[in-house]
C-alpha cells in the first residue's frame, strides 16, 4: 500500500509561497494548519509512524491491521485510526452518491435532486447538497474566464488546472465552508478526474486554503496545481497559468 500524503501541504510548496509572498507567508501557514481536515489527521499521523499501513482499495482508504501490529502500532492506535477511515470514506461514498446527478455550465451547477432521490440518496445528503450549490450559485461570475480546465496524468502524478472562473469558485466555497463531498462533485463536473479521485483533490485544495489559492491566482489566468501520486496524491506546487 502507498502512504497517504493527502492533507499535508509539501515543504517545497511552502517554501515557495514563502519566497513569492514573504509578508503574508505567516498567513499561509496559519490557515494551511486550521484547514488541515481533523477526520484525517489521525490516519495521516499512524501512516507517518507506520509505514505502508493505509492506502487505497478502489475508491476507499483501507488500513492494512496485521502490517500495523507488525510494525508496533497499539490496538488503541489501529482502533481510532479504523475510525477516521471510516469517517473518510464516507465522505468519499457521499461524493460518488450525488457525482451523477450533478451538472455544470456558464450558469452555475444544477443538481437533480429528483434523480437522486429516485436513486435513494440520502435525504439528509440531498438538503446538505441543494444548500451548497444555493450558496457556490450566488457567488458572481467573472467578466471572462481565462486559462484551461483539465485533469493531466503524468508519469509520477497528475496536474489540475482550473481557468479562472472555476479558481474564483473554488476559493470561494472554501471560504464560505461548502461541504468536502459537495466540492469533489464540483471538481468532478470542472474537470473530470477518475472516479473517487475527486474527494481527494478537495481535500487538497482545502489544506492548501483560500488565501494561497487567492495568491496563486492573482493574475487572473487560472490554476495549476502539480500533484505526486497517482492514488495519494500530494499537491507539491501550485501556481498560475500564465
Amino acid at each position: 500500500m502507498k502512504k497517504i500524503i493527502t492533507g499535508i501541504v509539501a515543504i517545497i510548496f511552502m517554501f515557495s509561497i514563502t519566497t513569492q509572498f514573504p509578508a503574508t507567508a505567516a498567513q499561509i501557514e496559519n490557515e494551511t494548519i486550521d484547514n488541515l481536515s481533523t477526520i484525517l489527521t489521525s490516519v495521516l499521523e499512524l501512516d507517518k509512524e507506520f509505514d505502508k499501513t493505509i492506502g487505497f482499495d478502489g475508491d476507499y482508504i483501507a488500513i492494512d491491521t496485521n502490517l500495523a501490529k507488525k510494525q508496533g502500532a497499539t490496538d488503541s492506535d489501529i482502533k481510532l485510526a479504523i475510525s477516521k477511515v471510516n469517517e473518510h470514506n464516507q465522505i468519499i461514498n457521499d461524493t460518488l452518491a450525488i457525482q451523477p446527478f450533478v451538472t455544470y455550465d456558464e450558469n452555475g451547477f444544477y443538481f437533480d435532486e429528483e434523480s437522486a432521490r429516485k436513486e435513494n440518496v440520502s435525504e439528509d445528503l440531498i438538503e446538505s447538497t441543494t444548500k451548497d450549490f444555493e450558496l457556490m450559485n450566488s457567488v458572481q461570475p467573472l467578466a471572462a474566464c481565462n486559462g484551461k480546465s483539465k485533469y493531466e496524468k503524468t508519469s509520477v502524478g497528475f496536474y489540475t488546472y482550473f481557468d479562472s472562473c472555476q479558481a474564483s469558485k473554488i476559493i470561494t466555497y472554501i471560504q464560505i465552508g461548502a461541504g468536502i463531498a459537495t466540492l469533489g462533485a464540483a471538481i468532478a463536473a470542472f474537470i473530470a478526474p477518475p472516479l473517487g479521485l475527486a474527494t481527494i483533490i478537495a481535500i487538497g485544495l482545502i489544506d492548501i486554503g483560500a488565501t494561497a489559492l487567492n495568491l496563486s491566482s492573482v493574475k487572473d489566468c487560472g490554476l495549476w496545481i502539480k500533484w505526486t501520486g497517482t492514488v495519494n496524491p500530494d499537491p507539491f506546487w501550485i501556481g498560475s497559468q500564465c
